[in-house]
């Protein structure tokens, strides 16, 4: 447990070696304590498997819209660099097709 004031350190570690250093709490920081002031760290957190799996479900039926929302703006960007290539003369090659 760690004294009030005491850096607290990341990835469920007390060392101080590496990537594990210790971490400053900004300004302002949402600290939990117990009701005598005591830091207080969460070790599990239960969730059950299957809402795991519908959030899991859920975030990738989200992800449809966003995908489609993302694509309008890359293919028109494509279209234009497109027609900017075709204005100035440059020719893509395509594969030759397959003779049977």
């Amino acid at each position: 447990m760690l004294a009030s004031g005491a850096a607290s350190f990341s990835a469920y570690s007390g060392t101080m070696r590496g990537w594990l250093a210790p971490t400053a709490e900004p300004e302002g920081a949402n600290t939990m304590t117990d009701e005598m002031g005591n830091l207080v760290t969460i070790r599990d957190i239960d969730v059950p498997f299957w809402r795991i799996v519908m959030i899991l479900v859920k975030w990738s039926i989200a992800s449809i819209p966003a995908m489609i929302i993302l694509m309008l703006p890359a293919s028109l960007i494509a279209a234009i660099v497109g027609v900017i290539l075709a204005a100035i003369g440059v020719h893509v090659p395509t594969p030759p097709t397959p003779t049977p």
